[in-house]
């Protein structure tokens, strides 16, 4: 999944946490709003997985979720997920697949 220039800039002024996981659930973008919540910046954490960023045991709650948006399916859910730094939040999202071209293939997901 490419990230468009344009794109990255105007995600970077939105107050919204936005990021793009490919297939294989690593980071290929997050914008500035997502790197100061969770404490993290792209450098770091683009190519790692989500486990890797947001711990096992958090993982372990969402993972089904992004099974199903790599099916295609768009999901919005609530829940509390405690963070690797010992944070609990209350998570509000969505996840929207991301289709490639004319294939119709899912290369990845949307989170916002």
């Amino acid at each position: 999944m490419k990230v468009d220039r344009s794109f990255k800039k105007l995600s970077n002024v939105l107050p919204y946490l936005l990021a793009f996981v490919d297939n294989e659930r690593r980071y290929k973008f997050v914008n500035t709003a997502y790197e100061g919540f969770f404490g993290v910046k792209l450098k770091n954490i683009k190519g790692k997985s989500i486990a890797e960023v947001v711990g096992e045991e958090s993982y372990g709650k969402i993972s089904e979720l992004h099974d199903r948006v790599l099916k295609g399916e768009e999901i919005g859910f609530t829940d509390k997920v405690n963070l690797r730094d010992g944070r609990t939040i209350l998570l509000d999202i969505k996840y929207v697949p991301n289709f490639e071209g004319l294939s119709k293939k899912v290369n990845g997901f949307s989170r916002l």
